[in-house]
């Protein structure tokens, strides 16, 4: 496997880094996504304790998920801000109003033929990585033969006709890079989120169909 085999985490007892701070090399697998679990959901959670959009009214008004009850005033540009948002959070919340080319696009339908379908999977890069065992490669491959290709076609347009998803699109992997080469500090990391092969390239299409 190709996958990072060692991290540098933070210990007091390590050995002292060029950059002042005390490190402990991990190399074993069990340890190594021990860290690796619990690091990342601190990641992507830390502003969750200052952010403006996710306290008080603001959260009311708009919700986690974007479902809150004022979320057209925000749209149409009507939504007046609680006092004493920052100005900073008023900025974002004015950037939010809708353009008034999003009528055009919401009629965008990503739906295609086989043809346009076989075409988009044999411009697909065969070594690009995704979650999961069916891999660009396999629907590379059975695009070469007709029955196949067309139980794929079929599948991959349950998202555009019924706008449901399949339970393996609901599942995917976190992968570590180096930003840098040869730095394995763990807070130097960047994290990528590997989707099902499938569900990459009809989220690619729907992005092409809206430019």
């Amino acid at each position: 496997s190709s996958g990072l085999t060692r991290i540098l985490a933070p210990d007091s007892n390590g050995e002292l880094h060029e950059d002042g701070e005390r490190y402990r090399e991990i190399t074993d697998r069990n340890e190594l996504e021990k860290i690796l679990l619990k690091d990342n959901p601190c990641k992507y959670h830390r502003c969750e304790d200052y952010c403006e959009l996710l306290q008080g009214q603001l959260l009311d008004d708009i919700g986690y998920c974007g479902e809150g009850p004022r979320v057209p005033d925000i749209l149409n540009g009507t939504y007046e801000v609680p006092p004493g948002t920052s100005r900073g959070t008023q900025l974002f919340l004015e950037s939010m109003q809708r353009h008034p080319d999003c009528e055009r696009l919401s009629n965008i339908s990503a739906r295609s033929s086989v043809e346009e379908f076989t075409r988009c999977w044999k411009r697909a890069r065969e070594q690009s990585s995704s979650h999961g065992s069916l891999h660009n490669a396999h629907y590379k491959v059975g695009c070469e033969n007709k029955h196949i290709r067309h139980l794929h076609y079929a599948l991959s347009e349950v998202l555009f006709r019924s706008g449901c998803y399949l339970d393996r699109h609901r599942q995917g992997i976190d992968c570590m890079l180096l930003k840098k080469p040869d730095d394995y500090r763990l807070q130097k990391l960047r994290t990528i989120f590997l989707f099902d092969a499938e569900l990459n390239m009809n989220m690619g299409r729907v992005g092409d169909a809206g430019l």
